[in-house]
């Protein structure tokens, strides 16, 4: 069985408006990651700007558009990078 990518954003929806991330979202998380899923946190903050208490939930990756690059455990790759920048080509000579 092949696993999906699941996104993740991070206000509301890892972190309540509290501040708080509830256990039952860590759990859930960790699930889907040992059944065989990737989890990703999607967000448009910097990823300096990630607060270390989402880090420690060990996702398999972050994207967004704070940073430039996909980091896959905690790796940016290579694949990933130039899959970017050729969506980036298309939308940019679309756009034009």
């Amino acid at each position: 069985m092949r696993g999906n990518l699941i996104l993740f954003d991070v206000d509301g929806t890892i972190i309540t408006e509290n501040n708080y991330i509830p256990s039952s979202a860590v759990n859930a998380i960790r699930a889907a990651q040992q059944a065989g899923n990737l989890c990703f946190v999607n967000t448009g903050r910097p990823y300096s700007h990630i607060v270390p208490s989402v880090k420690e939930i060990g996702f398999s990756g972050y994207m967004g558009s704070g940073f430039p690059a996909y980091l896959f455990s905690n790796l940016v790759t290579a694949a990933c990078w130039i899959s970017m920048a050729r969506s980036m080509f298309r939308f940019l000579t679309f756009a034009t």
